[in-house]
């Protein structure tokens, strides 16, 4: 984890971070703005993989009214899905790392020897789980493995949407974290030069 850590934190500079977050946030205008109203045009339905929250019995009556063109229409989706997926954990973990690499406060240290950085990938990992079992319910999956496929990917699915709330909570909580150190470096920097100029 130390070797994660080190390196995300070489790799983290201001340009990397802003060019890392632009084209998450291109991407994710693509899939918006282009892929979803295109999918939601065929079927009537946005994917599955932007329902919050989804139910076995939500994905059952959507699968039933698709037609022939509902899985064409979702396979540029899936390809854009699964390149957000990367784009957005790397982004995060290049953020988290320059926060931390900013100021070297006992909170951040705390969160990096909890290994903080894989909270973004397990929910990459969940990502791309979720993205197999729709594609295959979405291609026309049958037989004994489409229940069992509508159970783990409900299951999947929540459990990302979970690891999306807590992804939420610890940026706010790591910029909350990083404006204190950077105002008490302030303050500490007027004070110091305050007592230089009196010492003078």
């Amino acid at each position: 984890m130390n070797a994660l850590t080190q390196y995300l934190k070489s790799r983290a500079t201001g340009r990397t971070v802003t060019g890392a977050v632009i084209f998450a946030l291109l991407v994710v205008l693509v899939q918006h703005t282009l892929l979803i109203p295109h999918f939601q045009a065929a079927t009537t339905f946005i994917p599955f993989d932007a329902q919050f929250p989804l139910t076995r019995h939500m994905i059952a009556i959507q699968l039933g009214a698709y037609e022939a063109n509902a899985r064409a229409a979702y396979f540029p989706f899936l390809l854009v899905d699964v390149l957000l997926a990367f784009a957005s954990a790397g982004a995060l973990m290049l953020l988290w790392a320059w926060l931390f690499a900013q100021h070297r406060t006992a909170a951040f240290a705390f969160f990096e020897r909890g290994a903080i950085f894989l909270v973004p990938v397990y929910t990459l990992l969940c990502d791309i789980a979720e993205d197999v079992a729709f594609a295959r319910l979405v291609g026309g999956l049958s037989g004994e493995s489409y229940a069992a496929t509508i159970k783990f990917a409900v299951t999947i699915h929540g459990i990302r949407g979970a690891l999306l709330d807590v992804q939420v909570i610890l940026t706010l909580l790591f910029v909350i974290l990083f404006a204190l150190a950077a105002g008490k470096q302030e303050q500490t920097g007027a004070v110091r030069g305050e007592t230089m100029v009196n010492g003078e």
